[in-house]
């Protein structure tokens, strides 16, 4: 998590030279959508894309994907201070949310195969 933070950072700062509103919506809209997201991969043992989440689930983690979302689009966004991104923004988010849920899967599958490899029968002493 950390190390794409640090990306993030280096991407927004030296990359694509944000500074101001623009570095702060940028990183609410992956902050927020990759905290969502990362609650389906961490829910369970097997991949997130073969252990669907129940309707209600995906129904509450859509809607709060689409509010933040909406906050940008609306007139809303004036309450919050919120400016418009350049579309390809948008991308770049998208990049670093699906490198932040390929690691934390890549961690999980680390994590639960130590532990299903280890037994009590293993670690009596």
């Amino acid at each position: 998590s950390s190390v794409l933070d640090y990306l993030m950072f280096g991407l927004l700062l030296f990359v694509l030279h944000m500074h101001g509103k623009a570095f702060q919506i940028t990183w609410f809209v992956k902050f927020v959508i990759s905290a969502i997201l990362i609650g389906l991969v961490v829910r369970g043992r097997l991949p997130f894309f073969k252990s669907l989440p129940g309707k209600y689930l995906f129904g509450v983690t859509l809607f709060f994907q689409l509010l933040v979302l909406a906050l940008l689009f609306t007139s809303s966004s004036y309450w919050f201070g919120f400016t418009r991104m350049p579309p390809v923004y948008y991308g770049w988010i998208l990049l670093v949310i699906l490198l932040y849920l390929g690691s934390a899967e890549l961690a999980k599958k680390g994590c639960t195969k130590g532990f299903l490899s280890s037994s009590p029968k293993n670690n009596a002493l």
